[in-house]
């Protein structure tokens, strides 16, 4: 047996369906919609490091992008963790 799920704007569905039935042997679809919880989102940027700060439900997390942690270690000669904490000591 074989299970195929797929995540779809509810405004697609119908058409997913359609591809779904003439690409597999399938005889029928469930279709189930789902609510998703989301945290507030905002980015701000700290010397070219972009700063991702997600808020809501009680909880705040701070993610600073990996890419540009790279990149900027890689320009400077440094380590990622000499970055990283450079970028921490300039959030405070």
């Amino acid at each position: 047996a074989v299970k195929l799920s797929c995540i779809v704007r509810p405004e697609d569905a119908d058409r997913i369906a359609e591809v779904m039935f003439r690409y597999t042997t399938t005889a029928g679809i469930r279709r189930a919609e789902l609510t998703r919880y989301t945290l507030e989102r905002s980015v701000k940027e700290i010397e070219g490091i972009r700063i991702k700060e997600y808020e809501g439900y009680g909880v705040r997390r701070v993610k600073v992008e990996y890419d540009d942690l790279e990149a900027k270690a890689l320009q400077e000669g440094k380590t990622l963790s000499e970055v990283r904490e450079a970028v921490r000591k300039d959030m405070k």
